[in-house]
């Protein structure tokens, strides 16, 4: 097909020399069903031809629009459509040719009338806004200057950017920039009302856990692992001295019972197993504490209440005083 991307208005006469060159160019061809279709289809078509070639597009559209209602040809939009580009009736044809595209053309005519669309777009240089509201009688001002109730559909402005103000007695006011493509829609939704209030339908016995919460919880779960882990060590620890202490020795106190390397590193792995331990014990019930206190912390926010903690140690035993509730 022949391109025609220049959109201009010419003359009578100048519109005459391009239909001459174009020579119904843009106008696809019927199929042989077509042609065979009643007389009064053909004498439209005819027609619709030699308007056409004439340079009398508009005419030549208007007769194509009555022949496609005769005969639903798809060739026929794409006829139509064209003679309304060369019209310069940019909405009527961009609508047209974005009918043709809905029937499924070829991907070379579909190729060809999308390109014709953006065409059409450069020359019509306009667009359709709509602006919705789920305020009630709520106004909407286009560019500072035209006033409407919401919604407004499908207006059609110039392409490029415009000011939106959404306006609502009692409820409120919103002001947006939106722009406009040609030959495109640009929807613009707006909420004036308030949300909704967030009811809380948890259980009181299934809250969910605060941050201070989890991070107590935690820290107590991983200090008891680790006082455990201690307590095990010591129990090794005192084993390995059991066995040492209860082995044989001779009247001047010499072990015997065992070989001395053997009784050597079954002390010193007592040595450094309850070393270990006591150190685990220590780290286990600080991180014991210290999930306790955040536990209690958090339920002061609560209650108000302060808690009271103190942490006692000796060579056998470790322990931890606590005051406060939860």
């Amino acid at each position: 097909m022949v391109s025609f991307p220049v959109f201009c208005r010419f003359s009578p006469a100048l519109r005459l020399v391009f239909a001459v060159m174009l020579v119904w160019a843009p106008i696809v061809p019927l199929t042989a069903q077509t042609k065979e279709h009643n007389p009064a289809f053909q004498a439209l078509y005819q027609e619709a031809r030699t308007a056409f070639d004439s340079g009398e597009y508009e005419r030549s559209a208007e007769l194509l629009a009555k022949a496609y209602a005769l005969n639903p040809e798809p060739k026929l939009l794409w006829n139509r459509a064209r003679s309304l580009q060369l019209a310069e009736k940019w909405e009527e044809a961009l609508a047209t040719y974005r009918a043709y595209l809905k029937l499924a053309p070829t991907p070379e005519e579909k190729q060809e009338t999308e390109t014709r669309i953006a065409e059409v777009k450069v020359a019509f240089n306009r667009g359709w806004l709509t602006v919705r509201s789920d305020a009630p009688n709520a106004q909407v001002i286009v560019d500072d200057v035209t006033t409407a109730p919401a919604p407004i559909e499908n207006w059609l402005l110039d392409a490029g950017k415009h000011s939106i103000v959404v306006t609502a007695d009692g409820v409120g006011r919103s002001q947006h920039v939106v722009t406009v493509s040609s030959g495109e829609e640009t929807v613009l939704d707006v909420s004036l009302m308030p949300a909704p209030a967030v009811v809380n339908t948890t259980a009181s016995g299934d809250e969910p856990m605060g941050d201070l919460e989890i991070w107590g919880w935690s820290i107590l779960g991983a200090g008891a692992a680790i006082a455990i882990g201690g307590g095990v060590m010591l129990a090794l620890g005192h084993a390995d001295a059991d066995e040492v202490n209860g082995a044989e020795t001779d009247p001047n106190g010499v072990i015997v019972g065992l070989a001395q390397p053997d009784a050597f590193d079954l002390e010193e792995s007592a040595k450094w197993k309850s070393q270990a331990g006591v150190g685990l014990l220590a780290a286990g019930g600080a991180a014991v504490v210290t999930g306790v206190v955040l536990l209690l912390v958090d339920a002061a926010d609560d209650n108000g209440s302060a808690p009271k903690t103190a942490l006692w140690m000796t060579p056998d035993s470790l322990g931890v005083s606590i005051g406060g509730g939860f």
